[in-house]
């Protein structure tokens, strides 16, 4: 499984700063490592900026051309991704972790959203309710 999670971050664009050494000390069996003591320079994003790429990012359905015809895969390409988020070091692959954080970013912009919808359909309910308890009793006169 190492090697194979390898093989998918760096395996493809061999000879790319980041990759070799640097990439094992990240990566074991169960996955890439996303403790924060390994971590510096964070910095917080804005999820709705986030959202908004994920939104003009392109995707579609493609097989790679050493598959088979009938293998599919869904995905954007990595030079977009790039593009549009600036992450890790290569427009020629895509880091699962920031896969993830993206589509985890996004989530989190949707539910705010979701939620500030639902607030504003719970205001709007209640003020038909009260137009409606209004035009009762004026119809009632």
């Amino acid at each position: 499984m190492r090697l194979a999670v390898l093989f998918v971050v760096c395996g493809l664009s061999s000879g790319l700063a980041g990759c070799g050494d640097a990439a094992q000390g990240v990566a074991d069996d169960r996955g890439l490592a996303s403790d924060r003591n390994l971590k510096a320079d964070v910095l917080d994003i804005d999820n709705a900026e986030v959202l908004a790429k994920v939104v003009d990012l392109q995707i579609t359905t493609w097989r790679y051309k050493v598959d088979k015809a009938d293998v599919r895969h869904l995905g954007p390409m990595a030079q977009d991704f790039f593009a549009a988020f600036n992450l890790a070091n290569s427009e020629k692959v895509i880091h699962p972790l920031d896969a993830s954080g993206v589509s985890l970013a996004s989530i989190q912009a949707l539910h705010s959203r979701l939620v500030a919808a639902e607030a504003e359909n719970q205001q709007l309910l209640e003020r038909v309710d009260a137009l409606e308890q209004r035009l009762a009793a004026l119809e009632s006169r």
